[in-house]
């Protein structure tokens, strides 16, 4: 039971790890011009939040089928979408990302 235990107390999800990790580097500093992408899998609103504190952009995964916050209503993922290219064509536009494996 002690070891159950101390693994349960040391434990911490991986939205946490995340957290701390950005905390950690806009603390330190060492990427004063980065934003941030990241796997829907860690999307949390403390995330954003922290992030958008330290004066920075982030993008992320996210369902069509959510809803978000949007001009003062919920709306759907897909909905906004179909708004912001009518609406913002210039904001849609394809961008070329090198991940670490060079592709």
């Amino acid at each position: 039971m002690l070891h159950y235990q101390l693994h349960r107390l040391l434990y911490r999800k991986r939205t946490e790890i995340v957290i701390e990790l950005v905390r950690q580097l806009e603390t330190e500093g060492h990427f004063p011009q980065a934003n941030y992408a990241f796997d829907n899998g860690v999307l949390t609103i403390d995330l954003t939040r922290l992030i958008e504190q330290s004066g920075k952009h982030w993008v992320s995964e996210i369902e069509c089928s959510r809803h978000i916050h949007w001009g003062g209503r919920w709306r759907r993922v897909d909905e906004v979408v179909a708004a912001v290219r009518t609406q913002h064509p210039e904001s849609c536009r394809a961008v070329t990302v090198q991940c670490r494996n060079g592709t």
